[in-house]
């Protein structure tokens, strides 16, 4: 998904570009794949944060003129904790509209939120339709003039003097420089050309559970304590939830994600507790994996003419538009640009 966005700034720029996609381009794969995800400007896990998701916001827009059809639905959201309710001056002074609620205007929302503390609520935040949006970007970075190549795995890359050579499955590509945005396999990847990604994959669990209402667009909920469940409205399957607190560790080169059925369980109880008009058990469940750094920040630099891409997990999705930029920026030189998305 970065990828595809890098690609789109860099082509935009006016230089050349070759996208090189392990697996097929109609399908993603990693922390790119799914129908949904959260898009909630928040100062997590900084102030920068905020600043680069507001600054995505305005890039999505532009995106969906572009592309002429919605990526984003306003659902609104509700986070919980100590680091929700502190969020709320940093929001306000960014011009994000947020407000502190109680239980009963929360259960107006339809979700219900245990005893009488307080919640943050932006009415403006929702899902991102990350298939579409993910179509939407390859879309146009190859009306732009970038060359797509899917199914076609980069098994490695190696900055030589004055340019980069990636090896692939099928050939070798030279270019002056290159982002590896490979997300669960940048690591292994990288590791071959002697930089140290310190980051980790991971498996983690999704469910999704039928709404009473299909037509209903429950708000996005957010904790930050505990196994940290989310949800939002899913335009496929009704509800997504999840937990972000990280789950097994995976070298996706030779083990595949695998379902944690004690944490379904988990987001089985927590959706009952919070969705009144969600399905008691999920209607399915799938493993997807996320890549994390130490602190959560983003890992965006450059190592020599090999640009880093590591925009951490699900959360990074909403600032595709705006990393992608940054990684552009970072990789521009005076000849051709290739991208590696997996």
């Amino acid at each position: 998904m970065v990828g595809a966005a890098a690609a789109l700034a860099a082509v935009r720029g006016g230089r050349r570009v070759a996208l090189l996609e392990a697996e097929s381009l109609s399908e993603a794969h990693g922390s790119s794949a799914g129908s949904a995800r959260i898009f909630a400007p928040f100062p997590f896990p900084d102030q920068e944060h905020l600043e680069m998701a507001l600054r995505a916001l305005d890039r999505w827009r532009e995106i969906e003129r572009e592309a002429g059809e919605r990526l984003l639905t306003r659902t609104g959201a509700l986070s919980r904790g100590d680091l929700a309710e502190r969020a709320l001056p940093a929001l306000r002074d960014a011009g994000v509209e947020a407000e502190l609620i109680g239980a009963d205007a929360a259960g107006q929302l339809g979700v219900r939120m245990p005893g009488d503390g307080t919640f943050l609520h932006q009415p403006d935040a929702g899902t991102i339709h990350s298939d579409r949006a993910r179509g939407a970007l390859l879309r146009l970075a190859a009306s732009a003039g970038a060359s797509l190549h899917g199914g076609e795995r980069a098994r490695s890359i190696a900055a030589t003097g004055d340019a980069v050579e990636v090896e692939t499955d099928r050939r070798r590509w030279r270019s002056e420089s290159a982002i590896v945005a490979a997300g669960p396999w940048s690591r292994s990847l990288l590791a071959r050309s002697e930089i140290d990604l310190d980051a980790t994959p991971t498996s983690q669990t999704v469910a999704y559970f039928d709404l009473e209402h299909p037509s209903a667009r429950p708000p996005a909920v957010i904790e930050y304590d505990g196994d940290e469940p989310y949800a939002c409205w899913d335009p496929d399957h009704g509800l997504k939830a999840g937990l972000h607190v990280r789950g097994a560790e995976v070298e996706p080169e030779h083990t595949s994600p695998t379902v944690d059925h004690g944490a379904v369980e988990r987001i089985a109880a927590w959706v009952g507790r919070r969705f009144p008009a969600a399905s008691g058990a999920p209607a399915a469940v799938d493993a997807c994996m996320y890549t994390s750094s130490a602190d959560e920040r983003f890992i965006l630099e450059a190592r020599d003419r090999i640009v880093v891409a590591c925009p951490c997990n699900g959360h990074g999705f909403q600032f595709a538009p705006e990393t992608g930029a940054r990684l552009a920026e970072l990789a521009v030189g005076d000849g051709a640009l290739s991208g590696s998305t997996g």
